[in-house]
């Protein structure tokens, strides 16, 4: 790079910028310094109004590196290409320098009176670049929850060691930042300073952000609480800019940890301010003291319904409520907290408590007591070793597992105990509130499906089969196809209305299980492959000393958010699919089964098929207690109606490929014709 002679005019742009203007046709005429402020540690950030003489503005950016100029081009070219016209394009890039286009325009911060209509806009505009993809523009690290409490750490450090902040106002801040903090908030593309002195309204009344070197990758709900304490608007205008945001996406996930949220910028800002000597930071520690006196406690209990059946959950810590209401969300009716316990739901408690746990785990077991299966699985078996009843309560402790659960001897109250927090208590405390729903479901009628279920337009599609019949592979390359929704991965709920004469309004509900991803299934995907590494290096949760297997686990909330797909809790059944893998399988292939086949592939395809008990031993219901059916009368009530009246297929796979998105783009059409399918280009039906 040869660089031109500094003049007067280009003295002050840098040897990068000033590369670009000479590159340009025609001479600069005057440089204007618009630099909204410039720490002395950072005194390459700087940015210019260059005019020309043929008349054309440009805007002049240096950033801190090349690297972070690359970033900023490839943030602006997709949030550019999806929201064209609100922000600026990029003309041409040297080293850390950029040439942008200069958008004219007065900036909401000047004028005397943003109107309500205008706010909203401004709301709507961030909701609009928070559904926009970030992953095509990613370079470097995205900003991590765990970058977000280092940060705020040495912000609060920073200050106490200035004298600016109190050691036990920070203290208090830094606790009710970790006591109202999300647990998996969505991410995204983000700008971390969106606000009125970055936003310009046109003479065309067009809205525009002019400055964006801050774009990246990181939590959403961050660029609200940024825009909360950069524009700091009253109560109303904040109100009207949220219900522009909630145009595209709700602003309730802030809301729940606003807390968080202010805290934390209002730290992080309050530190850079004073280390440029401003003294606006005293006006920001009072803003951090009056939402340290608003943070209401954080919920830990919440009401989780199935059915008719309803659970009160309780834990030590709001983190393990959110985990809960989000692995449960699918299928469970959640995030309903309330501030008293329903006399007649069930209450199950997640407690730590070191001192008991060693008291129950030095104590023999009673004499003659065998182990009891307490959770239905369909392969491995989950047991329960019966110990000494302690204070009215039966104890049972997971064989192989540091977890002990106490229950009450009319099954209302049920306690998962262990020593410290770790990842098997909040499993265990999770497995309890889903057996008890299993229970109550098997105990009303209906039959309970070994297998993945999607939502789709014309109704809910159940793929069903053996291990390693392809449900995962289909039920994830279908998840690609548009106006797909996920409904369940292992388990799923077959109920028929009115007294289950017909399958007319069949419904099917999802029971959340853990998404377990093999190696093999995830070579097929590549960029889910991608994520998945990504998450696996991103979760914090202390190690209870499991070795890791080789397949990997997700929720099926965190499948969604990798997949980029919505889910529903239920719908009503369209078709069943039972996938076969088979080695010279050219192409997919769907047949047609005839009711007495059907029926068949349904028996095989129940949960816990094959097994003489359908629920387990610890957590049945009082309706199936001396059940001499076992609890499988429902699903043969079930079977014969649906074999006779519902769409079902075979579907043939080939052994170590997916189907591509033609195929499923047909197998959906197909199953969503009016008055059944007829099967596709090289099948019967």
């Amino acid at each position: 790079m040869v660089t031109p002679p500094a003049t007067s005019e280009t003295r002050d742009l840098g040897d990068s910028l000033a590369t670009l203007v000479a590159q340009r046709e025609s001479p600069l005429i005057k440089v204007t310094e618009v630099t909204a402020w410039r720490a002395p540690s950072r005194s390459r950030r700087r940015a210019f109004r260059l005019d020309f003489a043929d008349g054309t503005t440009l805007k002049g950016r240096r950033l801190v590196s090349e690297e972070k100029a690359e970033r900023v081009v490839s943030m602006l070219a997709v949030a550019g290409a999806a929201l064209p016209g609100n922000f600026p394009r990029v003309i041409a890039q040297c080293g850390d320098a950029l040439l942008l286009e200069w958008i004219e325009g007065t900036p909401l911060n000047a004028l005397r009176d943003v109107s309500t209509e205008t706010l909203r806009r401004a709301g709507a505009l961030l909701g609009a670049l928070h559904l926009v993809s970030g992953e095509a523009a990613e370079r470097g690290r995205p900003t991590t929850m765990d970058d977000l409490r280092e940060r705020r750490q040495r912000a609060a450090d920073a200050l106490v060691h200035s004298g600016a902040l109190a050691a036990t106002r920070a203290e208090r801040a830094l606790q009710a930042a970790a006591a109202n903090a999300p647990t998996s908030p969505p991410e995204g593309l983000i700008h971390k300073d969106f606000c009125g002195a970055n936003l310009v309204t046109t003479p065309s009344g067009r809205l525009a952000c002019i400055d964006n070197p801050s774009l990246g990758i990181g939590p959403l709900d961050l660029d609200l609480g940024r825009s909360w304490y950069r524009w700091n608007l009253d109560t109303e205008s904040w109100r009207s800019f949220e219900e522009g945001y909630g145009c595209h996406r709700s602003p309730e996930e802030f809301r729940r940890h606003a807390a968080f949220w202010k805290a934390h910028v209002l730290l992080v800002a309050a530190e850079r301010r004073q280390r440029r000597g401003d003294t606006s930071v005293d006006g920001i520690l009072a803003r951090l003291d009056g939402v340290l006196s608003g943070a209401a406690a954080p919920p830990t209990r919440t009401r989780l319904g199935y059915g008719r059946l309803e659970v009160v959950a309780d834990a030590p810590d709001a983190a393990d409520i959110e985990w809960i209401e989000s692995f449960l969300g699918c299928g469970f009716e959640a995030g309903h907290r309330v501030a008293g316990r329903d006399p007649e739901a069930v209450a199950v408690t997640l407690h730590i408590d070191p001192e008991t746990y060693e008291r129950l785990q030095r104590e023999p077991p009673p004499s003659g007591t065998q182990p009891v299966e307490a959770f239905a699985g369909d392969g491995k078996r989950f047991l329960f070793e019966p110990q000494a009843p302690q204070g009215g309560m039966t104890v049972h402790r997971w064989v192989d597992k540091p977890v002990f659960v106490l229950i009450s001897p009319d099954g209302r109250r049920v306690v998962v105990l262990v020593r410290e927090r770790l990842r098997r208590g909040r499993v265990a405390w999770m497995r309890v509130v889903r057996e008890l729903a299993m229970g109550h479901a098997i105990a009303t009628g209906g039959a309970l499906v070994h297998g993945a279920a999607l939502r789709t337009p014309a109704g809910v599609i159940v793929i069903s089969g053996p291990r390693r019949s392809g449900k995962t592979t289909l039920l994830l390359s279908l998840l690609g196809q548009p106006d797909v929704e996920y409904l369940a991965n292992d388990r799923c709920f077959l109920h028929l209305a009115d007294a289950g004469e017909t399958a007319a309004g069949a419904t099917i509900r999802g029971m959340p299980t853990i998404v377990s991803l093999r190696p093999g299934t995830l070579a097929l995907f590549g960029d889910l492959a991608e994520r998945v590494t990504a998450l696996r290096r991103a979760r914090d949760l202390p190690s209870d000393g499991d070795t890791p297997g080789p397949k990997f686990g997700v929720d099926p909330h965190e499948l969604c958010r990798l997949m980029g797909v919505g889910s529903s809790g239920q719908g009503t059944l369209r078709a069943f699919l039972f996938p076969r893998v088979v080695a010279d399988a050219a192409e997919p292939r769907l047949v047609r089964l005839a009711p007495q086949d059907a029926a068949a592939h349904l028996r095989a395809g129940l949960f816990r098929a094959g097994h003489e008990r359908l629920p387990a031993e610890v957590f049945v219901p009082d309706a199936l207690r001396g059940d001499p059916a076992g609890g499988w009368a429902g699903a043969e009530r079930v079977i014969p109606v649906v074999a006779r009246e519902c769409l079902c297929f075979s579907l043939e796979l080939t052994d170590g490929t997916r189907p591509d998105d033609d195929a499923c783009r047909q197998l959906l059409e197909e199953l969503s014709a009016p008055g059944g399918a007829s099967a596709p280009k090289g099948a019967s039906a």
